[in-house]
């Protein structure tokens, strides 16, 4: 070591082996300490700097940093950071270096939660895997909103739905949009339902649809008493009365007194037109202009020994119709008349009322009575009517 010197006790030398086939060698430059084998501890409990005197940063140019017994974490020189028994800890921070502006991680409730910058926090995904392929996934939580925040059924949905195939036991909405529809039987809001059937009663069958008071692009309705189906057009609607109805106020030629004739039997109601039973008013509405044909009858009975005379007209809108009046000449007491008229009526587009009314000379006189001749089973009316669609 002819390098080598000895000053106040301290050894001076550009390079030290430490053994004697001079393998090993220790050196010093401006930079650092060199030296040109392993560096390994005599004992488990050696440090590289201590907490309260760290170093600063440990380079690793090429190859990689093993930590743990078995080298659990690893560090290659692409700085990728791996771990061959995974990361335990409370949270993880993810993104930015600077502390509270990443996206910090954890789990909770088996789910892996986040935490950003602005403190929103929620799962990453709200999906789970299922066990029998990595394909499927499941969700277990609440309600789910798309295209809105706060969902209140199970999957609620603002927008549209574009599918090939749709399969459901029920469809409840404002509006659905479906080209083909497979299912045993469709049904509108408890009202009625169609559905199809093979067998020996093949085809198209509507339930409890023998009623709608809408006016619009009816064609056909269910007869629940013939269990067919019939067509709407011409018929609207046929009522009738079987009581008696006393002739209140008596008129003369310069005083009509016209009274409403109630109907109590409704139950063979078209569509096009609502009734309610004991009135007398019938309700339609029509989207464009309709021309309809009236039919009326009614049975007066008087209880005078004298001649009366009774007559009707049917009413629209509280004006009688041009061409619906007709009148009777009553004779003897207890006698049955009958009056009877058929006129058409141009029905403009709107909601319109009809109401059939009567008078007569005397209070004598009655809507309906005791037939003269006993009328089998139900088949006395005291005032029918009729409406039938032309045109």
């Amino acid at each position: 070591m002819s390098s080598t010197q000895y000053v106040n006790g301290h050894l001076i030398t550009n390079n030290l082996s430490l053994d004697a086939n001079k393998i090993s060698n220790i050196s010093f430059t401006s930079t650092g300490f060199v030296f040109n084998s392993n560096l390994l501890p005599s004992t488990d409990n050696l440090f590289l700097g201590t907490e309260t005197t760290p170093w600063k940063g440990i380079h690793v140019s090429t190859g990689t940093v093993f930590l743990g017994p078995t080298g659990a974490l690893t560090i290659n020189n692409n700085g990728t950071i791996s771990s061959n028994v995974g990361f335990a800890a409370p949270t993880f921070q993810v993104g930015a270096t600077t502390p509270g502006v990443g996206i910090v991680l954890y789990t909770t409730e088996n789910l892996l939660y986040y935490v950003d910058q602005y403190g929103s926090s929620g799962p990453v995904s709200i999906f789970k895997t299922a066990s029998n392929s990595i394909n499927n996934t499941y969700f277990t939580g609440g309600n789910m909103g798309i295209g809105l925040d706060n969902p209140i059924h199970t999957l609620d949905i603002s927008g549209d739905i574009n599918c090939n195939t749709l399969m459901a036991k029920n469809l409840t909405g404002a509006s659905l949009t479906i080209d083909t529809i497979t299912t045993n039987q469709v049904s509108f809001d408890n009202i009625g339902s169609i559905y199809f059937k093979t067998g020996s009663a093949t085809g198209c069958f509507i339930t409890q649809m023998n009623y709608n008071s809408s006016g619009a692009n009816h064609y056909i309705y269910y007869n629940p008493n013939s269990k067919e189906l019939t067509q709407a057009s011409p018929m609207y609607f046929y009522s009738y009365s079987t009581g008696s109805q006393p002739i209140t106020n008596a008129s003369t030629p310069t005083s009509g007194a016209f009274q409403p004739i109630t109907f109590n039997v409704n139950n063979i109601l078209y569509s096009t037109f609502e009734h309610t039973a004991n009135s007398s008013i019938f309700t339609g509405t029509f989207e464009t202009l309709a021309t309809l044909q009236f039919t009326y009858s009614i049975q007066f009975h008087t209880t005078r020994n004298s001649t009366e005379s009774a007559a009707a007209v049917l009413y629209l809108d509280g004006i009688a119709i041009p061409g619906s009046y007709r009148s009777i000449a009553l004779r003897d007491v207890n006698q049955e008349f009958a009056l009877c008229n058929t006129f058409l009526v141009d029905v403009p587009a709107g909601e319109h009322t009809i109401e059939l009314r009567a008078a007569a000379t005397s209070t004598n006189v009655s809507v309906g009575g005791i037939p003269n001749i006993l009328a089998p089973g139900s088949s006395y009316t005291s005032a029918n009517l009729c409406c039938t669609r032309v045109i």
